[in-house]
């Protein structure tokens, strides 16, 4: 490749000049390839390297859904796109995933109720990049659907009592594995009976009423049929042929006015004492107690008497009034116009030979829905109609002065007092 060093000292010093010269070009440019000494660049800027990735949970790492059924929201700072995965079937989420953001995102983690037999569990997983972050997630078991009522009793289921009495009832809610069993005890006829929360009946005054259980969810009412009949009076002997009631019929003082009744009715229904609403008026003529059946008694099915306070009691026949009037001028008598609790008028009858006494009150007279004459007037009933007049029965009428024996429309409302024969 090279001419020898001899040959170039041989020629011209001219040509030995440039020979020279390319020698040392040659030179320069094949050393460093040939002892491999060539010069490495220094290293320029190199690309950012990646964010860190970060997940920040608000709250707790577990949570616990409701057993019936229900969601709840897990909250978290994620700086990278993001997707949330749950290892469990029964578990829903919404949304699944989300990019980026300074502001929390927000998941909701829900389910149905749970109706298996045992508690449940899972997790949750949020993912973004190279980064995780598990809830748990729990449920308990969701409550069987509740039972419901159907059915109440009460017993006993009728009853029969006399006014002060008192009656324990007692119900039961069915069936008996029933989700509410609670009821309360109600009555509409306060003024004849009353009914404790317990079921504790005190009876009042004469009438009928119906206590009922009404459960708590007012699906199911049950009641008791009661009847209370009124308290026999004290039969008080007077010398007579008949021992008379210490007080009047449908109450138990020996001073107060009765509820007024038409006669030969046996209960007090009347609410306006007319011929429309009396019981024995039909069609525009007497059904009983008329000129066809001869009747002038009251039957004992129809005696108010013998149906309150049985066997014995009656209304006083048209002669048992006459006779008490007798004693009126017997001077083994005496009658007093009284005055009792400040307030109620009327005639006091006392047999000085045993000092036993009956008070009657002045209760007045119904006719047409009025009542009229109380404190004044006293009209009691007989059991006995006129035989020549179908429309009018007798009655003992007495006021301060007068004391005797009248004559009322049928369908009038008079007071009652019983007598008492065996």
């Amino acid at each position: 490749m090279f001419r020898s060093f001899k040959d170039l000292t041989g020629a011209a010093p001219c040509c030995r000049l440039r020979a020279f010269s390319s020698i040392l070009v040659l030179l320069a440019v094949a050393l460093p390839a040939m002892t491999g000494c060539q010069e490495k660049p220094e290293p320029g800027p190199g690309p950012e390297p990646e964010s860190q990735v970060k997940i920040v949970l608000e709250g707790s790492d577990s949570i616990e859904l409701p057993a019936d059924g229900g969601y709840k929201t897990i909250r978290f700072t994620v700086n990278h796109d993001w997707t949330v995965t749950a290892d469990a079937k029964w578990i829903h989420l919404s949304p699944t995933g989300g990019t980026a953001s300074e502001q929390p995102a927000s998941v909701n983690v829900g389910s149905v109720g749970n109706s298996g037999a045992e508690p449940r569990s899972g997790n949750v997983t949020i993912t973004a990049g190279d980064k995780t972050q598990v809830i748990k997630v729990t449920q308990g078991v969701r409550p069987p659907d509740p039972v419901h009522v159907t059915g109440v009793k009460v017993s006993p289921e009728s009853a029969v009592m006399l006014p002060g009495e008192t009656l324990q009832l007692t119900a039961v809610v069915e069936p008996e594995n029933a989700a509410n069993k609670n009821y309360r005890w109600m009555c509409y006829q306060y003024n004849v009976v009353s009914v404790s929360e317990d079921g504790l009946v005190t009876a009042l005054e004469k009438g009928e009423a119906k206590v009922m259980a009404l459960t708590e969810d007012q699906s199911r009412v049950a009641s008791c049929q009661i009847t209370v009949k009124a308290l026999p009076p004290t039969a008080v002997d007077l010398g007579l042929n008949v021992k008379w009631g210490s007080f009047n019929m449908s109450v138990t003082k020996p001073w107060s006015f009765t509820f007024h009744y038409s006669w030969g009715q046996p209960v007090y229904k009347n609410k306006r004492y007319s011929l429309d609403d009396y019981m024995w008026w039909s069609d525009g003529a007497f059904s009983k107690y008329n000129k066809k059946d001869g009747k002038v008694l009251v039957d004992q099915e129809d005696d108010a008497a013998f149906n309150d306070f049985g066997e014995g009691w009656r209304i006083p026949t048209k002669t048992d009034f006459e006779n008490l009037l007798a004693t009126r001028s017997n001077s083994g008598y005496k009658w007093e116009w009284s005055i009792m609790e400040g307030l109620y008028r009327g005639w006091k009858i006392t047999y000085l030979k045993n000092g036993n006494s009956i008070f009657l009150p002045a209760g007045g007279i119904t006719s047409e829905n009025i009542c009229a004459g109380q404190f004044s007037w006293g009209y009691y009933w007989s059991s006995e109609r006129l035989a020549s007049d179908e429309t009018q029965a007798y009655v003992l009428y007495f006021d301060e002065q007068t004391v005797e024996i009248r004559q009322r429309p049928r369908q009038h409302g008079c007071e009652l007092r019983a007598v008492y024969r065996k």
